[in-house]
């Protein structure tokens, strides 16, 4: 699999993750579409999980370039190259997959490799898929429970909130979540965003329902209405957890995103039925330590050299569109008749021109003149006036914006751009909007960031329906920490 050159440090570079708690197992989740997580279930997300694969799901699997073995001496080999696949891709989460590491680990030959997988990219995705369907088929609905609506479905407030907050993290990142290299390659493959995207959306919905059913969350307003905010709650912080996963994860270490689990569990709280007391913990909520993400300068400074820049970042944008994941140097160079070595003298690498066009693009830098403070937009229109704004912004990014943020997870160059970037439209618009806001700056500049990555994560894995996360329902979801009075 092409991709990019281990970053420094190579394997003893930190393993990055986030602090998480184990997901709780045998509850009945309440609301839309209940169903039962056993300890099963959460176990199959564990190193051997390729074990609960039956023979049945690894042959009738249909993903273009791999073709299952017949007996179960071919399957074997194929259970051991997902393995070592899994264990390769939680071990080393930073960098790409080597196939060479893949099968010295499996102890399986190239020739046998290549009669089960076109590419190690087919072998990553196919163990994607899997896992979906082993989560699919372990989940039941919980139907047969002798009383459905009993009291023991209700949580205390405080358990409720703790629980959704480490799901949410726990589920993303490993030893329970899903590998970086598995959602970075998967938002490429249409079958597995369509059916990652039905599991999760299912998943949502009971921890939604879990958290609008505890005692004490609803507060002043009926079930209905706290069931609509909390759905679209666990769909913002879910898709911030995802980007910073995917892409954050390749260029900050992990004390940057250690504090994420904790700062999520307080806006939850300040959200639903807030004490006194969680007002006065959140003005001593530390904040992310600010880590700057090195890009390096592109050399020489001519007409001519602005000229051969241009022809080679057009020309990247296009190799870009078509063929995203198989971009070559040599190839992208000889479109527009310059040599291997003119690319490599401007760039460096592939990555370098990948962030060089994502930096051209300003693919994720809100653009001042859209979003200037304005004298008829007051605290309680802010949010909703934001979000037209940021998805329009996003809109305009095109088809060049969408592959930039698919490839992200891929090159470390890329990544460091789209954070930077992120990172520095938030800043801006906490400055204009910060006194707007009644939470303190961390957790103020922890809702900006996850309005300005929901569109960049609703680009690659689809958008739920508007009433979700449209503006008016974000709107409604943080009324509750928005000042009153202009």
């Amino acid at each position: 699999m092409r991709g990019p050159a281990p970053t420094e440090g190579g394997r003893d570079r930190p393993f990055t993750s986030i602090t998480l708690g184990r997901p709780r197992a045998d509850r009945p989740l309440p609301g839309p579409g209940r169903i039962r997580v056993t300890a099963d279930t959460v176990g199959m997300r564990g190193p051997r999980w390729v074990d609960h694969i039956d023979d049945h799901a690894l042959r009738s699997l249909d993903v273009p370039g791999y073709r299952a073995g017949a007996q179960a001496r071919s399957l074997a080999v194929t259970r051991r190259l997902l393995d070592a696949t899994w264990t390769e891709m939680v071990t080393h989460p930073t960098e790409p997959v080597r196939l060479q590491d893949v099968l010295e680990r499996s102890r399986v030959s190239s020739s046998s490799f290549y009669e089960r997988f076109e590419s190690l990219r087919v072998l990553v995705e196919v163990s994607g898929l899997l896992l979906l369907d082993l989560e699919r088929r372990g989940r039941r609905p919980a139907d047969d429970d002798p009383d459905p609506g009993g009291p023991h479905l209700i949580e205390s407030r405080s358990r409720a909130v703790a629980s959704v907050a480490h799901e949410l993290v726990g589920s993303i990142v490993p030893p329970c979540g899903v590998p970086r290299e598995v959602l970075a390659l998967g938002v490429w493959s249409d079958t597995y965003v369509e059916q990652r995207g039905a599991e999760r959306t299912r998943w949502l919905r009971d921890l939604a329902g879990r958290l609008a059913m505890a005692e004490g969350v609803t507060g002043d307003e009926d079930s209905t209405a706290a069931y609509g905010r909390a759905l679209t709650l666990v769909h913002l912080l879910d898709a911030l957890l995802e980007q910073t996963w995917m892409v954050a994860a390749l260029v900050l270490p992990a004390r940057t995103l250690d504090g994420v689990t904790e700062a999520i569990d307080l806006l939850i709280r300040l959200l639903f039925a807030p004490t006194d007391q969680e007002w006065e913990l959140a003005t001593s909520i530390p904040d992310m330590e600010h880590v700057p993400v090195e890009r390096a300068a592109l050399t020489g400074h001519s007409d001519r050299h602005a000229a051969t820049v241009a022809e080679l970042r057009e020309a990247t944008r296009l190799a870009l569109v078509a063929d995203g994941l198989d971009l070559q140097a040599g190839e992208i160079a000889a479109s527009v008749h310059r040599s291997h070595a003119a690319f490599f003298d401007t760039f460096g690498s592939v990555g370098g021109a990948l962030a060089d066009l994502a930096a051209a693009q300003q693919v994720s830098r809100i653009p001042t003149r859209l979003f200037r403070p304005r004298a008829d937009v007051g605290p309680q229109d802010l949010i909703e006036h934001l979000v037209w704004r940021i998805n329009a912004w996003q809109d305009a990014q095109g088809l060049t914006g969408r592959r930039l943020h698919q490839i992200a997870g891929r090159y470390p160059e890329v990544a460091g751009l789209v954070v930077d970037q992120t990172r520095s439209s938030a800043e801006l618009l906490l400055s204009w909007y910060g006194p707007m806001f009644r939470l303190p700056q961390p957790l103020t500049r922890l809702v900006l960031m996850a309005l300005l990555t929901l569109p960049q994560h609703q680009v690659l894995w689809g958008a739920p329906a508007p009433v979700v996360t449209g503006a008016p329902a974000l709107a409604a979801l943080l009324a509750p920490v928005m000042v009153t009075d202009a």
